[in-house]
């Protein structure tokens, strides 16, 4: 039995290898995908669409079609939590949209960021009493073996199904916020989108009290402007020039929030880090406003009552 099954599978394998073999147009993909989404086989729809993106002939080429593909490979990336496909997808899409469409990249990066939160409000909505995230557990630990092999092996999950389906979009949404930021973190042309997406990820920790996830994020994102720094010589026309005045005022404003967030988070030794940053930056931001400034002093005189 375990041979004939072992068979079965690989007879499977070759099939999907030779019908990818077949495409020679992306629409072909596209096609074939939407096809097996009309039967309920999600996940073979998404391999599809992912190998399309991956094949030798499409993935230096963008096209609309490719654009299409990519829409809907997120959309199942978000429907089937999975996390590792949208990051390698959107990596590749990256890559084929660096130099000849950005607002393409700005489009596919901001309907995978909506779709996720979407989902979050769904699981929401769908549950009779409303799951507290800050009783959760860290969104960023992996789950145990002992976990993983207890839901394969057991007709119910060891979590209730309710929570279980919150837990799993909350960290999905929470993935796609620090995949946007890792893709976009050195595009100079998604600078904005890049800033966007860190201000929802703010407020996706204030909203939902998740101090140990906000921190990490200001060590990411703090991390990610140090490493501009570090480049030498003339900057290159696709890179983030954080001499730039465009880039000097978005990392003001995106500091400023995280500064508010930090307080209302009762996180007063990042506060007081984040405070030290913006008295870096406010100075060489030409159109810093008197309301920006009345913000900062306020969070300020709080961190020194505080302390």
């Amino acid at each position: 039995w375990a041979g004939s099954r072992f068979c079965s599978q690989r007879a499977t394998n070759w099939q999907f290898v030779y019908t990818m073999a077949t495409f020679q147009k992306p629409e072909s993909a596209l096609k074939r995908a939407e096809e097996l989404i009309l039967i309920g086989k999600r996940q073979d729809a998404l391999d599809t669409l992912h190998t399309a993106l991956q094949h030798k002939k499409f993935k230096n080429l963008w096209t609309t079609t490719i654009e299409s593909i990519m829409f809907k490979h997120l959309e199942l990336c978000v429907d089937l939590s999975q996390i590792r496909m949208a990051r390698e997808g959107l990596y590749q899409y990256r890559t084929m949209c660096q130099a000849a469409n950005c607002e393409s990249l700005e489009r596919v990066v901001e309907h995978f960021r909506d779709r996720a939160e979407e989902k979050v409000r769904e699981a929401q909505e769908k549950q009779e009493e409303s799951t507290k995230l800050a009783d959760m557990a860290d969104l960023d630990e992996n789950e145990s073996p002992e976990t993983i092999l207890l839901r394969a092996i057991q007709a119910s999950d060891t979590r209730q199904n309710p929570d279980r389906d919150v837990h799993i979009h909350y960290r999905f949404c929470w993935d796609s916020y620090k995949v946007v930021l890792d893709v976009l973190k050195s595009n100079a042309k998604m600078e904005d989108c890049y800033h966007k997406t860190a201000r929802r990820a703010f407020s996706f920790c204030e909203n939902n009290k998740r101090p140990q996830e906000f921190k990490r994020l200001c060590d990411t994102l703090r991390k990610n402007y140090l490493d501009l720094h570090k480049h030498t010589g003339k900057v290159a026309q696709h890179q983030v020039n954080p001499n730039k005045q465009d880039t000097i005022e978005e990392t003001l404003e995106t500091r400023m929030q995280q500064l508010k967030t930090a307080t209302a988070l009762d996180m007063w030794r990042e506060s007081y880090i984040t405070a030290g940053e913006i008295h870096e930056v406010l100075p060489k931001a030409r159109k810093a406003v008197s309301q920006q400034r009345s913000k900062y002093y306020d969070n300020l005189a709080k961190i020194f009552w505080k302390s």
